[in-house]
């Protein structure tokens, strides 16, 4: 019976333990959490990343390069707080 969840169990950790090494590209600061009254940000940034190197020898026995796989790629962000002083407080 314990066999039965085991199996399962560790797939499911382990599928969880992949997505938690994700990249995060985007860059967004949290800054704007701390920041007193009203704020806003924007910011905008480009990355050209040159990536290469050669196959492993098990699937390309001829090893050849790879050429450049990553891709250039934009960045985008824009943050706005706002205060508000209307909402009165609770009895």
């Amino acid at each position: 019976m314990k066999t039965q969840y085991a199996a399962p169990l560790a797939l499911a950790l382990l599928s969880s333990a992949a997505h938690a090494g994700g990249l995060d590209r985007t860059g967004q600061s949290i800054d704007i959490l701390f920041e007193k009254g009203n704020y806003a940000e924007f910011s905008i940034g480009r990355a050209d990343p040159s990536v290469s190197g050669t196959d492993l020898s098990v699937f390309n026995p001829a090893q050849t390069p790879s050429g450049n796989v990553a891709q250039a790629f934009n960045q985008e962000a824009a943050g706005l707080k706002s205060t508000s002083t209307s909402v009165s407080p609770l009895p």
